[in-house]
């Protein structure tokens, strides 16, 4: 018997950057956890194409008296994955309406011991690796924003700020927005004519 005649199509789905955004993040003097914490963003991304290719996170309207004592952590879906966007950055500098992006693509760290600037940074942590209260996990070492490749983006992510020295500083972030970009992906489907 002859096989019948197929016709394969494929249609390209392009790589695609999703971005989420949700409201302000209130930094209280520490040693204490910001509010609310952590702070969410729910995401949903068709599932042809649900997985991770770059992660991004901008932080607007960023003002603090002291950003050297904040710890800034970001929790992938799972529950798990993480890590430190910002950790003993910034020194006691005052900032104030700063728009801080992290991308694994930057070319620079952010200060240690000068002021902070708007600008597009690497995750920096110039500390020793810290763990933040629950229910935050346990703080990946790994300071990198690629920790998320590969991932199932949809679910909620979590940030979970803290201020970890004792003193009268405090600051607020006025929002934070999640940009994921996903992979360009071929989805092909055959019929037989």
């Amino acid at each position: 018997m002859a096989e019948k005649p197929s016709k394969t199509v494929c249609r390209t789905f392009p790589s695609n950057p999703f971005s989420f955004r949700t409201g302000d993040i209130e930094i209280d003097p520490g040693p204490d956890k910001a509010h609310p914490y952590p702070s969410t963003i729910t995401v949903s991304i068709p599932s042809a194409l649900s997985v991770i290719a770059k992660v991004t996170v901008t932080l607007s309207d960023f003002s603090h008296s002291a950003p050297g004592d904040l710890d800034i952590l970001l929790v992938g879906p799972d529950g798990v994955t993480n890590t430190l966007l910002m950790s003993d950055t910034g020194s006691v500098f005052l900032v104030s309406d700063l728009t801080l992006t992290f991308d694994d693509n930057a070319t620079s760290l952010l200060p240690g011991l000068s002021s902070l600037q708007s600008g597009v940074y690497k995750p920096t942590n110039y500390e020793t690796i810290e763990n933040l209260p629950a229910p935050a996990p346990q703080t990946s070492p790994s300071v990198n924003l690629g920790n998320f490749i590969g991932m199932n983006p949809n679910g909620t992510w979590s940030l979970y700020v803290r201020d970890d020295v004792p003193g009268t500083h405090g600051g607020f972030i006025g929002s934070w927005s999640l940009t994921i970009t996903t992979p360009e992906t071929e989805e092909c489907t055959t019929a037989i004519l």
